[in-house]
């Protein structure tokens, strides 16, 4: 699948309504709290998104939940992008349905909800956070294994079963929160996978003794917890929202991704135990209610923040990033010429990289010096 089939798909629905059906808007356009990717980023972050798309063959192997997940991420950006001026929604979930076809998997429109197909959607935009998205495509497909609902505190939010007995020794340690939202978006998908083989294998042996059936009844809520829109990266995400920036957990050299999961929840959750029931639900519900300020838009803060990040390599490699890496390069070429010394050149490399994210923060693409003509010499 490609960016220009992606668009065939909007011709195919829409070509009867509108004469631009199928081609990308040349116009920013925003709703109430949202403003959408800028008409200029469109095409490169539409052919960058189909990219990290993984292959058909890939997608056939996943598990339910990893699936669900790979699909929810993608689906998350396409709306974030909102690359037609009408008709995002629809395109996206036929889409969804064609592509879960083409790789032997089977998601039921019909059997999702309208409110929460948007409901998910929005809360995905807004925090960065699409579980919900992959709750809801998950619940969609047939076949799907127990419902379980995990224990509940504050606002609703999911909580962890205690899980000790299955995690190696380890020594606590403190944790950003950076750290913590990195290594669950990272380890999440394999670790739901994981718990889902756990627990069947556990609930097979909850016949053989009381332990086991305890044991059993805790794998699955843990699997419930794993999987919840507000389980493991709502905790981080709220600890965050209160300005807090670290957590304790319990640490090992070597642990396996459910492991890590585990850990990073438990710390959180015990974290999340500390502070006022009122403090999380103001937390969750500024969450869930935050609305960007008039024209800045998710993708726009996204690139941003992925190209501080990024080394210089990297933002080259990037279609997206790489027009603004390189007048960057200019800039400190330019620089070079001119016989600048080490301490002038990071100076100005700092200097040019803060330009141009102020200037990606604001959806603008930002005028370099490097490109104003030089001075005649006399």
């Amino acid at each position: 699948m490609t960016a220009r089939e992606y668009g065939a798909i909007h011709k195919h629905m829409f070509q009867d309504v509108y004469e631009w059906a199928g081609r990308f808007r040349t116009v920013d356009i925003s709703k109430p709290g949202s403003t959408f990717a800028r008409a200029h980023f469109i095409a490169r972050s539409m052919d960058h998104e189909f990219r990290q798309l993984p292959d058909l063959q890939t997608l056939k192997s996943m598990d339910r939940d990893r699936f669900a997940d790979t699909m929810a991420r993608h689906i998350s950006e396409l709306n974030a992008i909102h690359p037609f001026r009408e008709g995002n929604g629809r395109t996206m979930r036929l889409h969804l349905q064609l592509h879960s076809l083409a790789a032997e998997k089977f998601v039921s429109i019909q059997a999702m909800g309208p409110m929460d197909w948007m409901e998910a959607s929005r809360d995905s935009f807004h925090t960065g956070n699409h579980a919900s998205l992959a709750k809801v495509i998950r619940d969609a497909m047939p076949q799907e294994q127990s419902r379980r609902e995990p224990a509940r505190g504050p606002a609703g939010i999911a909580m962890p079963p205690a899980m000790d007995s299955l995690m190696p020794a380890g020594e606590r340690r403190a944790m950003s929160i950076e750290q913590a939202k990195e290594q669950i978006n990272r380890y999440l998908p394999t670790a739901q996978a994981v718990a889902a083989r756990q627990y069947e294998q556990l609930n097979r042996l909850a016949a053989t003794s009381g332990d086991m059936r305890q044991l059993a009844e805790r794998s699955a809520q843990e699997l419930a917890f794993f999987r919840d829109p507000k389980g493991p990266l709502h905790h981080v995400q709220i600890i965050e929202q209160r300005r807090y920036h670290q957590i304790e957990v319990n640490w090992a050299e070597g642990m396996d991704p459910l492991q890590r999961v585990r850990a990073i929840s438990a710390g959180a959750a015990s974290f999340l135990d500390k502070m006022s029931p009122r403090d999380v639900q103001a937390a969750d519900r500024a969450l869930r209610m935050q609305v960007m300020p008039p024209g800045v838009s998710q993708v726009d803060l996204r690139l941003a923040e992925q190209f501080q990040k990024n080394s210089p390599e990297q933002n080259r490699d990037d279609a997206r990033l790489a027009p603004f890496q390189i007048a960057i390069d200019k800039r400190v070429a330019d620089a070079v010429g001119k016989g600048a010394s080490k301490e002038q050149l990071a100076a100005i490399t700092e200097s040019a990289k803060s330009n141009v994210v102020s200037a990606l923060r604001e959806g603008k693409i930002p005028t370099q010096k490097a490109d104003k003509p030089k001075d005649r010499e006399r």
